[in-house]
């Protein structure tokens, strides 16, 4: 399945302390780091911090990609740095070509000569992606299953279709994936060949199980806490 790519940049904590300053001085061209769009989303979060701030990018629209804001902040817990989020200026919202297009052109030009210069790595994740990107392999092959066998005609409402589909879902469930409705959706028109409406239809009733699913293992906890 086709996907947003990610970028990140990984090191020596020590060394990652530098890359603000690096992405500022290679950020030519197109590119400018904006701190007036940098300062005001710092005064709407209450985050003052300059080692823990949005970084702020803007890219300005050229004959290969619109304008946008390119936004990058660190992962403190895992030692990297990473972009949350790309705005367009001009437009209601980016394709996911041009989505990632931006990624790579800010990788090629800002990124990556910014973490040679201090030492540190830039990675930039591939614009496909399997299933087990978001799960483990026995929750894959249970919504493999399904899609499979399913009838597409009618979606999980066969009993034997049901059955699949609840096994996937209380799986996704117990393995706490990450797996969200639209991107569940985009899977089963992409890549499993479901009909648009019916993609949507499981991906509503994908989120209303695992919502249901959380909210009873809550009420369980709750339940048990007040028996001790």
């Amino acid at each position: 399945m086709e996907v947003f790519r990610e970028l990140f940049v990984a090191g020596d904590p020590a060394a990652l302390t530098a890359l603000p300053g690096a992405l500022e001085r290679h950020a030519t061209g197109p590119w400018h780091r904006d701190l007036t769009r940098e300062a005001n989303v710092g005064r709407r979060t209450g985050r003052d911090d300059p080692e823990g701030a949005m970084l702020c990018f803007v890219h300005a629209a050229d004959a290969a990609l619109p304008a946008a804001s390119l936004w990058f902040t660190p992962k403190r817990d895992e030692g990297k740095w990473y972009v949350p989020n790309i705005v367009p200026i001009e437009k209601n919202r980016l394709s996911r070509d041009e989505y990632n297009g931006l990624v790579i052109d800010f990788a090629r030009a800002v990124a990556e000569p910014a973490a040679r210069e201090v030492g540190v790595r830039v990675e930039v994740t591939e614009p496909e992606a399997a299933l087990e990107r978001w799960m483990p392999e026995p929750v894959a092959e249970r919504l493999r299953a399904f899609s499979d066998l399913a009838n597409k005609s009618t979606g999980s409402s066969h009993p034997s279709d049901a059955g699949r589909w609840r096994e996937f879902v209380i799986a996704a469930h117990e393995a706490d994936v990450e797996f969200d409705a639209g991107t569940l959706a985009e899977w089963l028109e992409e890549d499993a060949d479901w009909e648009a409406g019916k993609a949507q239809d499981l991906a509503v009733a994908y989120e209303q199980g695992r919502a249901l699913l959380a909210a009873y293992a809550a009420y369980d906890r709750a339940r048990g806490l007040a028996r001790t």
